[in-house]
């Protein structure tokens, strides 16, 4: 963990240093988090590169133009093979959800490239797409205020999942409603109900405890949750009990916020403790099921990406505002 620690660190103050002035803070972290500990070894040429390919061939009003693009070069990087051709297929993917109904946004790229991710070379696309839409009607009919373009990483990866679509949308109702008096109505609480989806179907009531547990231990650490934090709290649900993994989830959290580079993040450096201490147990011999640890990791990266989403859409209506 501390080679892991010290390894983001320092992509994040190659990131900052190339790219600082004129990339979010923030994107900038989670981008460098993608790398830290993973199979491929950062070089800040190499991302240069894919980052400088993606932005060339984005049309001048892309999303990928934004913070959104910087976030993508490091995906691809990190998880294909041939980076270029990776993001060429993932605009496919989003010109087809765009086809099938989703809306032009940030989130429908991340959602385009879970997608490319899910598939095999030579499947049908359109057949891809159109079982994601199935899903996140389905999410937006049950709860159709909080359902927004933000969820269309997650129905992307539930419709990919092979589950029943009704059976996932009645899990998706108990978790809900499970959480009631844990937390408020909203959009984080059903990101949270989504994630815990991915459960056991007959583990639900003890997946639905583990979950309570965690907040209740978190908070008894003073750990200040916001709602950002709850459906980081649903992948640790999933991972493993509180008395297994608190301890290190602390540690990794106290020594992130001791650095003088991420003192002003420490939101994110909640949900990085997170990332790290999961990645740890499913890298080691721990007894996780293997399909169980795939899920997490698509879960922590739909979290991130989410994230990455999320600034960059917010970052497009701050311009927007300021221009009118």
């Amino acid at each position: 963990m501390v080679k892991q620690k010290q390894e983001f660190i320092e992509i994040y103050n190659e990131l900052k240093g190339k790219y600082g002035w004129r990339v979010d803070k923030g994107v900038l972290l989670l981008t460098a988090a993608q790398y830290a500990g993973g199979q491929k070894a950062f070089d800040l040429k190499s991302y240069i590169e894919v980052v400088d390919y993606i932005n060339d061939r984005a049309g001048a009003f892309s999303f990928l133009k934004s913070n959104l693009g910087y976030s993508l070069a490091g995906l691809l990087i990190t998880n294909c093979e041939n980076p270029a051709y990776a993001s060429e297929r993932v605009q496919e993917c989003y010109d087809l959800l765009i086809d099938r109904g989703f809306k032009r946004s940030p989130y429908s790229y991340i959602s385009a490239y879970s997608l490319y991710m899910a598939m095999n070379e030579g499947e049908d696309m359109k057949a891809h797409c159109d079982r994601a839409m199935e899903v996140y009607k389905g999410m937006r009919k049950q709860h159709f205020f909080f359902t927004s373009h933000d969820d269309y990483p997650l129905a992307v990866l539930l419709a990919e999942s092979g589950d029943d679509p009704v059976r996932l949308l009645e899990d998706m109702s108990y978790f809900y409603q499970q959480m009631d008096g844990v937390m408020g109505k909203g959009n984080d609480r059903q990101f949270l109900s989504h994630i815990l989806t991915y459960g056991q179907h007959d583990q639900r009531d003890v997946l639905v405890q583990n979950t309570k547990d965690w907040i209740e231990n978190l908070k008894q650490q003073n750990v200040k949750l916001k709602g950002l934090h709850y459906p980081a709290v649903g992948v640790l649900g999933l991972a493993d009990q509180p008395e297994n993994l608190l301890y290190r989830v602390l540690e990794t959290y106290n020594s992130l916020i001791k650095e003088k580079s991420l003192r002003w993040h420490k939101d994110l450096c909640f949900l990085l403790a997170v990332r790290f201490v999961v990645q740890e147990k499913l890298s080691g011999n721990q007894m996780l099921n293997v399909g169980l640890a795939t899920t997490i990791e698509s879960i922590l990266q739909a979290q991130q990406s989410a994230m990455i989403s999320a600034m960059t859409a917010a970052t497009a209506t701050a311009n927007a505002n300021s221009g009118s």
